[in-house]
């Protein structure tokens, strides 16, 4: 377990991961309670992320990540099994998590696979991707469950230039705040 780190850093309140090829796997525990101004539970920085049954939750980040921040130009993050909850964004986007390909000719992977990315939120007056914010990535959920999530646009999911794959599970109970706009 890695709870209830506050670093004044930008990045990764619970656990930092930078560099090209690296790997992060977490086979159960749980990353509760941490801060960083982007990545409040985890950040990866190049680098890819697995969760297996474990749990990112009750972290913040001011700007990017509330749970997870992943900025990739190799396989991306998969979730099997594990829980994104409940996690905050103050500022911008990705209350449970935030993906990014650094990579303009290639899209990462964020795959959930039986788990559940649930009660997250961007505070934000311009958040968008209550529970995942998705930009340049092919964002796959199969028998997982998207709920309970909030953001100014696209409570449970907001994707620019990808993907967005449903293959069973449910995307239900999330909402978009703002009204005046055209953007869900």
């Amino acid at each position: 377990s890695y709870p209830n780190n506050s670093f004044s850093s930008l990045y990764g309140g619970g656990i930092l991961l930078y560099g090209i090829n690296c790997r992060f796997e977490m086979f159960g525990g749980n990353i509760a309670g941490n801060f960083a101004e982007n990545g409040g539970g985890i950040a990866s920085e190049y680098g890819d992320a697995y969760i297996r049954n474990g749990s990112i939750k009750g972290n913040r980040a001011t700007y990017y990540g509330g749970g997870m921040e992943v900025q990739s130009r190799g396989l991306g993050f998969v979730v099997s099994g594990g829980r994104i909850e409940n996690n905050v964004v103050d500022r911008f986007h990705g209350g449970g998590i935030y993906a990014r390909s650094l990579d303009d000719d290639r899209m990462i992977a964020v795959e959930i696979n039986g788990g559940s990315v649930s009660g997250n939120k961007v505070i934000g007056s311009s958040g968008e991707g209550g529970g995942i914010y998705a930009l340049g990535c092919i964002c796959k959920v199969t028998d997982g469950t998207i709920s309970e999530n909030e953001a100014n646009h696209g409570g449970g999911i907001y994707s620019i230039g990808g993907v967005v794959e449903i293959c069973g599970g449910a995307i239900v109970s999330n909402r978009a705040t703002d009204t005046d706009s055209h953007l869900g």
